[in-house]
C-alpha cells in the first residue's frame, strides 16, 4: 500500500508486485545456485582430501626390497650375500625374511633369519647362505643343476599396515649373478 500526500492509502502499483515478484524470483534463483556451488565445493574438497590421503600413504611408507646379490665362489662353496634394504621414507616395523629354494639344493627352505626387527629408511640388511655339498656346488656352478630361490620381506608400515616384497631370482653360471625371474609387492 502506497501513502497519498493527504494521508489516505492508496492500492500497491502492479510495477511494485512485479518487481517484487522478480526479486523474488531472483533470490530464489542465487539462494538454489548458493546451494548448488555449496554441493559442488564439498564434493571436490572430499575428493581432494582423497587423493591426497592417498598420495600421502604411497609417499610416507617403507619400500623393501634386495638391492645387491654377491656370489663368492672360493674351495668348492658357493656363498650368496643378499643386500636388502628400506628404499621408503619411513622406518618398517616388525620385518621378518623367510627364503624358500626351488629346486634339488640341499638348502631348501630356510627357516626366517631373524626375529622380527625394525629396518629404518636407506639402511641395509644382509642375509648369507652358502652351499657346501660338493656335488650340488659343482653342478650348480656347471649350470646343470639351476638355483633359483624366493626370498619374502613381511613388514608393516608407521600405521601398523602389513607389506610384503616376494621376488625370485635364478642363478646364472656363465655370468656368476643372479637374475631377478618374478617379483610382487604390496
Amino acid at each position: 500500500m502506497r501513502n497519498e500526500p493527504s494521508g489516505k492509502k492508496l492500492p500497491p502499483k502492479s510495477n511494485d508486485r512485479k518487481s517484487q515478484m522478480i526479486t523474488n524470483v531472483i533470490l530464489a534463483i542465487v539462494a538454489v545456485l548458493s546451494l548448488i556451488i555449496s554441493w559442488y565445493t564439498s564434493y571436490t574438497s572430499t575428493n581432494a582430501l582423497k587423493l591426497n590421503t592417498k598420495v600421502f600413504d604411497v609417499s610416507y611408507r617403507p619400500y623393501l626390497g634386495i638391492e645387491q646379490i654377491k656370489v663368492s665362489i672360493a674351495q668348492n662353496v658357493l656363498a650368496v650375500d643378499i643386500a636388502y634394504k628400506n628404499f621408503g621414507n619411513v622406518p618398517a616395523k616388525k620385518v621378518t625374511i623367510s627364503m624358500n629354494f626351488i629346486g634339488d639344493t640341499n638348502t631348501k627352505n630356510l627357516r626366517p633369519e631373524h626375529e622380527p626387527f625394525l629396518l629404518f629408511p636407506n639402511v641395509y640388511k644382509h642375509y648369507n647362505f652358502v652351499i657346501q655339498d660338493k656335488q650340488n656346488y659343482l653342478d650348480i656352478t656347471s649350470g646343470k643343476e639351476p638355483l633359483t630361490f624366493e626370498m619374502t620381506i613381511n613388514y608393516e608400515g608407521i600405521d601398523s599396515k602389513k607389506h610384503y616384497t616376494k621376488e625370485r631370482q635364478q642363478y646364472n653360471h656363465f655370468t656368476n649373478t643372479f637374475q631377478t625371474m618374478s617379483g610382487d609387492a604390496n
